[in-house]
């Protein structure tokens, strides 16, 4: 009896290990969603390739370019206001950083920094539509 609990535990204990957690490169491209409580209002957030685009609930749209520092750290610049109006006065030089802290399967946990003010922000993103997500943006499945 305690060599079929050694061994349930051994189990136990390997499936725990091998069930990780996905790579930050899952979540490169994808159509993601930032709640009201990070940003003031819940923003869809589409990131293809070198391009990211907000869209609020209110209309307003943004676009900025992105630049991946490594697997798990990406930049924002070149904002852009495609639709509604600017109420940021920016500079040409903003810069965010984004580094994803944490992944399990359909979301992120972030901290974002900047070069233009002294305050964190820790959020999550969640993932739209989980099948739209990857390292080449090409949708998975059907």
């Amino acid at each position: 009896m305690t060599r079929l609990l050694t061994l349930l535990g051994a189990c136990l204990t390997l499936a725990v290990a091998q069930a990780q957690s996905p790579s930050c490169l899952h979540f490169h491209y994808g159509t993601f969603l930032l709640p009201a409580d990070h940003a003031g209002e819940e923003m869809k957030v589409v990131r293809r390739g070198n391009t990211q685009k907000e869209i609020g609930k209110n209309g307003h749209r943004s676009q900025y370019r992105v630049r991946w520092v490594d697997e798990c750290t990406y930049e924002l610049y070149d904002r852009r206001v495609t639709r509604g109006e600017d109420t940021f006065q920016g500079s040409p030089t903003d810069k965010l950083t984004v580094q994803i802290l944490e992944t399990w399967e359909n979301g992120y946990r972030f901290r974002a920094t900047s070069n233009f003010s002294a305050r964190e922000m820790l959020g999550t993103m969640v993932l739209e539509d989980p099948k739209s997500h990857g390292r080449t943006g090409i949708r998975n499945g059907k």
